[in-house]
């Protein structure tokens, strides 16, 4: 194997490359167990990526109803293709989901699939120093694991420098718990359905010294139905309107959500921004509904003047640009602004200047004013963040 991807890595040619490929997919195939052990037939999502030989990424998948992830665990770390191990990703989502009526709660299908994990992650080689709880971008079965316990993962692995963690969000059930210390973590994504105080809270309260990078996205609550993913109430023997008592998690994904709203609010944001003094953070990227509040409290916020970068991913609301464009003196320091550009508000046709155009070309798109002002109000903004604009990470309980 270290031979083989030494080779395609100076192949002379696409020919020469795609044939070592070829023998090196095959070598994989026929002494797959002797090099991944029992990891060899996992199959998807568990996958590598590979380096030299040896594996640099590796995707650790279970489905949450037979757990195997730490037996898993056990098998990677044994192996000398897992020695020069760089990156971990620990995949586990419900595959089915029960179906709520109206009212209810499916915040009560959480599971947790992390209760083992930690104690073998001390096996782990010298060379992790990246690793993710869920895959990016998140699904919507996603919404139902439940965060780690970032102080026994901290206590295993004191040397990770980039952490991802995606889940539930909801405080000390099935959210972050504060107390967790990682001296020399420099980027931390937090990826939450459903995210309150008390995640923001566990996240201002971390030891975390050198961070320079930190993403936060607080979801939110919505309600849907099993018709709008295709289901038929009458679609039974006996003619009677009844739906499945369970669904594949992997329907969440087509139906149509409604009344999407955050758990936490704007304000709760702001005061959370107050309370966050990280030494070395250069980089805050925040994915929260964007109100006049938020932003007054963010250009008060002590954070706010040592950052050279800011996104801001949500949707800016016409009071919320309003209070951009007021403390804009706060944010011009900023060597980077991102804001979502696709959708802003448009300003009246009468708040706009008065264009006489002596002859205007077919098809030509109407100006967006407010556009315009952020421009040239922030020299520094920039389009974006783009990756998954239109996802809204949440909880949704299923009804009749």
């Amino acid at each position: 194997m270290i031979s083989l991807q030494h080779a395609i890595a100076a192949a002379p040619n696409a020919k020469k490359k795609a044939e070592l490929q070829r023998e090196e997919t095959s070598l994989l195939q026929s002494a797959g167990r002797a090099i991944l052990g029992d990891l060899a037939r996992a199959g998807r999502p568990t996958r590598f990526e590979w380096k030299a030989g040896f594996i640099d990424h590796a995707v650790i998948a279970s489905p949450t109803h037979a757990l195997v992830l730490a037996e898993r665990l056990e098998t990677l770390f044994s192996l000398p293709a897992g020695r020069s191990l760089t990156r971990l990703t620990l995949h586990a989502e419900p595959t089915r989901l029960n179906t709520h009526q109206e009212g209810e709660q499916s915040v009560d299908d959480v599971v947790d699939p992390w209760v083992r994990v930690a104690p073998v992650l001390a096996q782990a080689p010298a060379s992790l120093t990246h690793l993710a709880f869920g895959e990016a971008p998140p699904s919507g079965a996603a919404a139902y694991v439940a965060l780690p316990d970032l102080t026994a993962v901290a206590r295993a692995l004191p040397r990770l420098t980039h952490l991802e963690l995606q889940g539930a969000g909801g405080g000390a059930q099935h959210g972050l718990r504060e107390g967790f210390d990682f001296p020399q973590l420099r980027s931390l994504e937090v990826r939450l359905a459903s995210a309150n105080p008390a995640d923001l809270a566990a996240i201002s309260l971390g030891k975390l010294p050198a961070l320079e990078t930190l993403t936060v996205s607080t979801g939110g609550n919505a309600y849907t139905d099993l018709d709008s993913a295709g289901y038929d109430p009458y679609d039974n023997e006996d003619g009677e309107a009844r739906y499945p008592d369970t669904y594949p998690a992997s329907d969440l994904d087509k139906m149509e959500l409604y009344d999407v709203s955050p758990e936490i609010s704007s304000a709760q944001v702001g005061q959370w921004l107050a309370q966050v003094a990280f030494p070395s953070l250069r980089s805050l990227t925040l994915d929260t509904p964007l109100r006049a509040d938020l932003i007054t409290a963010l250009a008060a916020a002590p954070v706010l003047r040592s950052l050279t970068t800011l996104r801001l991913s949500g949707r800016l609301t016409t009071d919320a640009l309003e209070a951009l464009f007021a403390h804009k003196a706060r944010f011009a320091h900023l060597r980077s602004l991102a804001l979502r550009l696709d959708d802003l508000p448009r300003e009246s046709e009468a708040d706009r200047p008065r264009i006489i155009l002596l002859r205007e070309e077919p098809g030509a798109a109407r100006p967006n004013g407010t556009r315009d002002r952020l421009e040239q109000a922030f020299p520094m903004l920039q389009a974006g963040p783009s990756e998954s604009e239109d996802f809204v990470f949440r909880f949704v309980a299923t009804m009749e």
